[in-house]
């Protein structure tokens, strides 16, 4: 089951990350960024949906400062 949940959310992240690259593909260098400190820290004991969840959560902000930079 814990093995399932790990899949599904990696799922939805790696779905999240293509979505936002394909919609702001200015900002992939720093999308690639966070999905690779998500899984270091995942590799490094983390917890998995904690991890993800700040990965998103950073991507999201990544995406909002780069709007309003403009």
């Amino acid at each position: 089951m814990i093995q399932n949940n790990f899949d599904t959310d990696m799922d939805g992240f790696i779905g999240f990350c293509k979505e936002v690259v394909d919609t702001h593909p200015n900002i992939e260098r720093e999308v690639r960024d966070q999905f690779e400190i998500a899984m270091q820290n995942i590799e490094k004991g983390g917890t998995p949906h904690v991890e993800i969840s700040r990965g998103r959560t950073a991507i999201k902000r990544i995406i909002k400062w780069n709007n309003e930079k403009y």
